[in-house]
This record gives structure tokens, C-alpha cells and sequence, in this order.
């Protein structure tokens, strides 16, 4: 059975949210008005229309034509293991689960000015180098080599060549 996640953002779930888009609905107007004075805009105003005026009526107007032009991100956010809002460690490693990690925007817990993928692209690529170099560092049977601890531990040595 292929069961696709459910997953509901919550956009404009909190009163507070709904209110502050309501008033730039509002002040998008106002500009548009101010533009078409100048002669630079269009006066008739064709979506959602003059008709959408009451805070009630622009509500029900973006709940049903709401959209997002982000980029979506921080949904896993990174930080400290002690952070409860904390998904990945600095390592991109998921607290909890083993060999799973997040390398996208999603585990930024907020974005950077501008288009974000050239940083998701240097992220990802940390995260390649942190993972390549911890192969190296592993002998054959999967034991940590880069820690002093394992290494001069007897049983994890590499056994000592022989010259005949």
C-alpha cells in the first residue's frame, strides 16, 4: 500500500497571521491606487475585484487563493540537541534516528537574504565532505579511525605488515 504523507503547513492558521495578511491585502491596494494615479498602473482593479472590500470577504478571497513564492525551509530546523524546536544536529544527523540526515533548506532554521541555493549548495556540499572524510577514516571493519580513542584501542588496530 503507497500511502502519500499528509502534510498541512499551517499557513495563516494563527488569527495574528490572517490579520497582518488582511492589512497587506489592504496596503497592496492602496500602493496599486497611488501607481494608477501616476499613470503607471491599470485603475480597474480585475482580481479579486472591487467587490472583495470587507476584511470578511478579502479573508475568504486569500484562505481560497492563497499561494506561496518562498522557499520553503527551517520545517527541520538545526541546533542543539537541548533545543525542543532542534531536528538535526551540525552534521545534518536527525536526533533519534540512525543514518538518516537532512541536507536541504529545510533543516536551516531561518534562511539567508537572497535566493537560497548557492547556500544549500555549499551546505550539501559540507555535508559530502563530512561524509567522505568519514570514510577515510574508517578502517575495514567500520571502526572510527579519526578519533585518538579508537585508534590506540589494541583490538581496533590495523594488524602490523610483516617484511619477509
Amino acid at each position: 500500500m503507497n500511502t502519500l504523507p499528509l502534510i498541512d503547513p499551517q499557513w495563516l492558521a494563527d488569527s495574528t497571521d490572517m490579520d497582518f495578511a488582511i492589512q497587506m491585502f489592504q496596503r497592496q491596494r492602496q500602493i496599486w491606487a497611488e501607481l494608477a494615479k501616476l499613470g503607471v498602473a491599470e485603475h480597474e482593479e480585475y482580481f479579486p475585484g472591487v467587490n472583495v472590500s470587507t476584511d470578511a470577504q478579502i479573508r475568504e478571497f486569500i484562505q481560497k487563493s492563497m499561494a506561496t513564492v518562498h522557499h520553503a525551509s527551517a520545517t527541520c530546523k538545526m541546533g542543539r540537541r537541548n533545543d525542543t524546536m532542534a531536528v538535526v544536529d551540525s552534521n545534518a544527523r536527525v536526533y533519534g534516528v540512525q543514518g538518516l540526515r537532512v541536507v536541504d533548506a529545510s533543516s536551516f532554521p531561518f534562511l539567508p537574504p537572497g535566493h537560497p541555493q548557492s547556500t544549500i549548495y555549499a551546505f550539501a556540499e559540507k555535508i559530502a565532505d563530512d561524509l567522505l572524510s568519514q570514510h577515510e577514516h574508517q578502517n575495514e571493519y567500520g571502526h572510527d579511525l579519526s578519533s585518538s580513542e579508537d585508534w590506540e584501542t589494541p583490538m581496533h588496530r590495523r594488524p602490523t605488515q610483516l617484511q619477509y
